[in-house]
């Protein structure tokens, strides 16, 4: 197979990442600073309603009209505040879509690879019967957990052989970058652990920190299987694909080894469906 050329300098692409975050997080910071002010402003009236009531009948035929002005109004600012929280969401979630795509684009071989880990975690997740919230915040770690290989020179990330220990230890420090470069994004804060330990494993001999067992968020304990069942049947550069039947024997053979035996168990009733 032909090896796509893709000059995509990792500069351009962090460049064009930090701008679509910093227009995203402008937007947040737009949004906020108007809920404040007129959030102040209702604060006012309401004082000033109250005072209004203190002060005879008349004033408080005109305190009540006040307030039935302001319930109005609150009804009206809390519909917009709804309206805005959705726009928000959106906003955020395009973003990640744009980090993930910029990831994937740099080789042909690891195409879409974010979106289906994606896919994968959030079905587990499901069959898991997670919260819902914390099913939201695997979907966001699994679009963004290898966004630190961003990073990586193209010569070590995309090399057909073997790597050398030292490339090796570069590949590995991906997870921790990525962990640095979102960090201080709040609506990315409950994802941020998934990313960083989604390459330790069951036994503690996974990496950055050697974590084990249940230590080990169970956000980054799906996105682990979900990752090496997708890098397992796609083709890459030193490699062949497998078939999903071997990645699945691989699964069961280190279940409660590498992975954890409830997210390899949650896997095995969705892969039917494949």
């Amino acid at each position: 197979m032909t090896k796509k050329n893709n000059n995509t300098a990792p500069g351009k692409i962090t460049g064009d990442v930090h701008t679509k975050l910093i227009e995203s997080y402008d937007n947040l910071k737009a949004e906020i600073s108007r809920s404040y002010d007129q959030a102040k402003v209702y604060a006012r009236e309401l004082n000033d309603a109250l005072k209004a009531m203190k002060t005879g009948d008349d004033e408080l035929k005109k305190a009540r009209s006040m307030m039935e002005r302001i319930r109005q109004q609150s009804l009206i600012y809390a519909k917009e505040l709804q309206l805005a929280h959705q726009q928000i969401e959106k906003s955020s979630l395009n973003t990640l879509e744009v980090l993930a795509e910029a990831l994937d684009a740099r080789d042909h071989y690891t195409s879409g690879h974010s979106k289906r880990v994606t896919d994968f975690s959030v079905h587990i997740a499901e069959i898991m019967k997670l919260p819902h919230k914390e099913v939201e915040v695997i979907k966001q770690a699994g679009l963004l957990h290898d966004i630190g290989k961003i990073g990586i020179r193209d010569e070590i990330l995309l090399k057909p052989g073997k790597l050398t220990r030292d490339e090796y230890e570069l590949i590995k420090q991906h997870p921790l970058k990525g962990y640095k470069m979102l960090k201080g994004l709040s609506f990315l804060e409950n994802a941020l652990d998934c990313i960083l330990y989604h390459h330790e494993q069951f036994d503690g001999t996974g990496y950055p920190e050697g974590l084990k067992g249940e230590d080990i968020p169970i956000g980054a304990r799906i996105i682990h299987v979900a990752d090496t069942v997708d890098a397992m049947t796609t083709e890459r550069p030193y490699r062949k694909a497998l078939t999903l039947e071997t990645a699945i024997d691989e699964l069961k053979k280190f279940k409660g080894v590498l992975f954890d035996p409830s997210v390899v168990e949650a896997f095995l009733i969705i892969q039917k469906a494949l």
